[in-house]
């Protein structure tokens, strides 16, 4: 009867930690939740006030919180855009769209600045295009253009002028090659990204973005042990880029599934 009377206890208290537990974590996930909230209201008044930079900060936080959220990223590029800062503001809005397609309110947004930034960039092409009949040796007029239809997203048009502006400038940095890179991927021009991405991971081979960058596009053409390779010589100079983490996960997966239908 004791031993009965016992597990009862032990029972009933193992269920009131059991419920305190759950309480306690229930609070503080309640608390966590106002906190974020408190982050978008306190922005919203900051951008009533005209404090951008001020809201930024915040939202900076409340997107990092809740980052499948449209708010947040409608809500930075409205303050990118009130500062001029419209690439900035593009980037968050096609990042709305991309999460709430059918968002009306991101819709007009993204379309008011495109509208504004098309505007400036097309004109800053004719300029580029007048130095070029001026003086066509320099690469940089080029470089440029193809930057521009980059941001308008005409990735055939972004592409032609890379190619020229390649032709004129065989020491482009890393960060040109990896831009060059996405308009490929638009493009699905994936053998010459590869080809493109090998001349210069050989002449840059501690960049770890062009090793991962060169990985993909291998992985895209089905070239596995390629792949492999590239990911893990760019996780042996930055060992936790999440780009490269998950390409070898990718190439790992598809040699374990290999051997196992072969095995």
């Amino acid at each position: 009867m004791n031993n009965i009377l016992g597990d009862k206890s032990v029972l009933q208290r193992k269920i009131i930690i059991f419920f305190l537990f759950l309480s306690f974590f229930g609070v503080s996930h309640l608390q966590a939740q106002d906190e974020i909230l408190a982050l978008k209201q306190e922005a919203l008044s900051h951008m009533q006030a005209g404090r951008y930079g001020e809201a930024i900060d915040l939202l900076n936080k409340y997107i990092s919180a809740k980052p499948r959220l449209a708010e947040g990223y409608n809500l930075r590029g409205l303050c990118y855009e009130a500062r001029s800062q419209l690439k900035n503001a593009i980037i968050d809005l096609r990042k709305a769209r991309k999460l709430e397609p059918d968002n009306k309110e991101v819709n007009k947004n993204l379309a008011r600045v495109r509208e504004k930034l098309y505007k400036i960039l097309k004109k800053n092409i004719v300029g580029y295009k007048r130095d070029i009949k001026i003086d066509p040796s320099i690469p940089w007029n080029y470089l440029e253009i193809g930057k521009a239809y980059r941001w308008m997203e005409e990735w055939e048009l972004a592409e032609e002028w890379y190619d020229k502006y390649l032709e004129l400038d065989p020491n482009a940095s890393p960060d040109e090659i990896i831009r060059y890179a996405e308009i490929l991927t638009a493009n699905k021009h994936i053998e010459k990204g590869v080809r493109i991405l090998k001349k210069w991971v050989d002449k840059y081979p501690e960049d770890w973005r062009l090793w991962s960058r060169y990985g993909w596009f291998n992985i895209w053409l089905g070239r596995y042990k390629i792949a492999k390779e590239a990911f893990e010589r760019a996780l042996s100079f930055k060992p936790f880029f999440k780009e490269a983490q998950d390409g070898l996960d990718r190439a790992l997966k598809h040699a374990y599934l290999t051997q196992e239908q072969t095995g």
